[in-house]
């Protein structure tokens, strides 16, 4: 008894596909009237007429339902469908064990977005303002170290300046020495 409920779930979701796919195929077609057909190919209507533009809506209506009713039995013979029904079954018995509900959309598109997207605005602003406190902070640390460099060069050219007028005075000694011993 149990090979034959997953059988028969299989057909009848295979059914169910079937059934969905001619009801749009169905929809489809109404939408695609004889009147949107000539308003669209005005131009074409108004020289050849309407006998001929029937023919033609005809002809492009046959065509589409014979290669949408191909493109679906392709679906369903080349086993795609089939095999991602085991897929199906998967994901349903897994929906089952979930004690949260599924997500389902509440019929407002903003709602819907907003639901989903603030959570991830608000962990990436997290993410950034933690990347900007680290900016800053290496940023002080950087123009700390770049003061103290400034400071160690003032120092440094004072030192120097110092040094200078030692050796300037070293060297006024020697040539008042030097002129002294002439």
């Amino acid at each position: 008894p149990q090979p034959e409920a997953p059988q028969r779930a299989q057909s009848q979701r295979l059914q169910l596909f079937t059934a969905a796919m001619e009801t749009t195929r169905e929809r489809l077609l109404e939408t695609a009237s004889f009147e949107r057909f000539s308003e669209c190919y005005k131009p074409v209507y108004k020289i050849m007429g309407e006998r001929f533009m029937r023919g033609l809506y005809q002809q492009l209506i046959t065509e589409l339902q014979r290669s949408i009713q191909a493109e679906v039995s392709q679906i369903s013979e080349h086993g795609q469908f089939e095999r991602a029904l085991p897929k199906l079954d998967k994901l349903e018995q897994e929906s089952e064990a979930r004690s949260e509900p599924a997500w389902r959309p509440t019929g407002s598109p903003e709602v819907d977005i907003k639901r989903h997207l603030v959570p991830y605005l608000l962990k990436h602003r997290e993410y950034v303002r933690l990347k900007l406190e680290r900016a800053k902070d290496e940023n002080a640390a950087l123009a700390q170290s770049v003061t103290q460099g400034r400071d160690r060069v003032k120092a440094l050219a004072g030192l120097r300046d110092e040094h200078a007028k030692q050796w300037q005075k070293c060297t006024d000694l020697c040539r008042q020495f030097q002129l002294d011993e002439q």
